[in-house]
């Protein structure tokens, strides 16, 4: 019999939890990646790296919207994110 190793599904960090719940917030409605700034780094200076990783995270639970094209990216979230209890 083997043994599990680590988790038996993906480790979420504190960055991916702030966008799901931003996500689940906003209700389906597009979010930007300004808003999923303020939610992760409230009281931080917003440089290049920060924005660069709240993309990265956010593509675990959301799509970006490609049109209309903005600035900054909208985001949508993936079906299964506002249901409860289901896995991505």
């Amino acid at each position: 019999m083997a043994l599990w190793r680590g988790r038996p599904y993906p480790a979420e960090g504190r960055r991916q939890r702030a966008i799901r719940r931003l996500l689940i917030a906003a209700g389906g409605r597009p979010v930007s990646t300004g808003e999923m700034m303020a939610a992760i780094f409230p009281r931080s200076p917003w440089v290049y790296w920060r924005w660069h990783c709240v993309r990265m995270s956010a593509r675990r639970y959301a799509k970006p919207v490609l049109s209309p094209r903005s600035r900054p990216l909208l985001w949508r979230a993936k079906p299964g994110v506002l249901r409860r209890g289901e896995a991505i």
